[in-house]
């Protein structure tokens, strides 16, 4: 099967997934504490606390990619040995601290089945994605 052409583009959004998801709390931490305190912040943005905190979101963009990551995760946690698989994700793409064959057999699964779930993974994004 030949790759597709925006495979680098998938890979470097499931790449910056947790700087996505950090970027996010820090902004809505950062509401949550100026209208708590009261600020400048806190005045722009209409309801209760919890629900200002709810208005922050990433650029259209940014958000973009984190639901459809986020749609993946969750999609993935569903499936057959979803928490291994998720484990795959995590040292091949989040912590980047293992290659396929690696991440393989620290999983005690088989490189092929590694390289299968890697690709389910990411045609999931693909498909969140739209492209």
């Amino acid at each position: 099967m030949s790759r597709q052409p925006y495979d680098g583009y998938v890979l470097n959004v499931v790449r910056m997934y947790p700087r996505l998801v950090e970027k996010l709390e820090e902004k809505r931490s950062a509401a949550m504490s100026l209208t708590a305190a009261g600020g400048a912040g806190g005045a722009s943005l209409p309801g209760k606390p919890t629900e200002r905190a709810a208005l922050v979101t990433l650029g259209e963009q940014e958000q973009r990619w984190l639901e459809a990551v986020s749609w993946a995760v969750q999609t993935t946690r569903e499936m057959p040995n979803g928490a291994e698989r998720l484990r795959l994700i995590d040292l091949l793409f989040w912590r980047r601290t293992h290659t396929m064959q690696g991440a393989a057999l620290k999983l005690h699964i088989s490189y092929r089945t590694a390289r299968r779930r890697r690709r389910e993974f990411l045609r999931l994004v693909e498909e969140k994605l739209n492209l």
